[in-house]
């Protein structure tokens, strides 16, 4: 099994980084990202950055916002990468390549995760850079060291529900549409509804919905406190969700036909 998982994570790093759409997502995700930083830097005045700017800048705005632009970015590469297969008619020479299905995702799960990771990482050094260019220090205290590690964490998760959704679906278009559907309309329409009268029960609902669980997780407080769920208790629950998407998503890739 570990062989073919390793002759799979080589072939797939070969496809992935053959593959022009590949360098194109990761280079917005790094000026996007990078950018929408430093704007929110801007904003404020030139100095030292107090505890929560630093935060939210240096996750571009993410732990408010309803997603994260590097996850989005990461999330799109990973749905684009499996459902590339089923759009081109190569699932079937991938695995007779790989015959070891289960290996097939693993790899693929590896690779997109060392890239989110690292990709989350690059753009928040280069954002902290871009800042104290800028005249805009960020403040690197313990807890926002973890705030970031939590931030790659999360775009780990966004890949993986982009590969989830892609072998559920295997159609790039619609695995990307529910992927970017679901924070930017479903989850703000539910929050939304929940204010209103009729639909309150929803209220304590929101905050564990899948993308409001990863805002949440960008916290800086780690446990609940009042009406904040904490960011370790929304890390759990955003990670409950790729678990299970995941799982279907081995079910569909291991027990149906290519």
């Amino acid at each position: 099994m570990i062989g073919a998982i390793r002759d799979a994570l080589r072939m797939e790093t070969v496809r992935m980084f053959t593959v022009r759409s590949t360098y194109v997502l990761l280079a917005a995700a790094v000026l996007v990202g990078t950018l929408v930083s430093l704007l929110l830097a801007l904003l404020l005045p030139a100095g030292t950055m107090g505890a929560e700017d630093t935060t939210t800048v240096l996750t571009g705005g993410a732990d408010a916002a309803p997603l994260s632009v590097v996850g989005a970015f990461v999330g799109v590469l990973g749905a684009v990468t499996v459902s590339h297969d089923y759009r081109w008619g190569l699932v079937r020479a991938v695995l007779t390549a790989v015959p070891r299905r289960g290996a097939l995702v693993l790899a693929r799960l590896v690779l997109l995760g060392v890239v989110g990771a690292a990709l989350a990482t690059l753009v928040t050094v280069l954002a902290a850079g871009s800042c104290v260019a800028f005249g805009r220090r960020p403040d690197l205290d313990g807890t926002t060291l973890r705030v970031i590690a939590f931030q790659a964490g999360v775009a780990v998760g966004w890949a993986w529900l982009g590969a989830g959704l892609g072998w559920l679906l295997r159609h790039a278009a619609g695995a990307v549409g529910v992927l970017l559907g679901l924070p930017l309309a479903v989850e703000p329409v539910l929050t939304l509804a929940s204010t209103l009268g009729g639909v309150a029960s929803l209220g304590p609902v929101v905050p564990w919905l899948p993308f409001a669980a990863a805002r949440e997780a960008l916290g800086r407080g780690l446990m609940p406190d009042g009406d904040a769920v904490g960011a370790l208790p929304a890390a759990g629950a955003f990670a409950g969700t790729v678990v299970i998407v995941i799982a279907l998503a081995w079910v569909r890739v291991t027990r149906t036909d290519a």
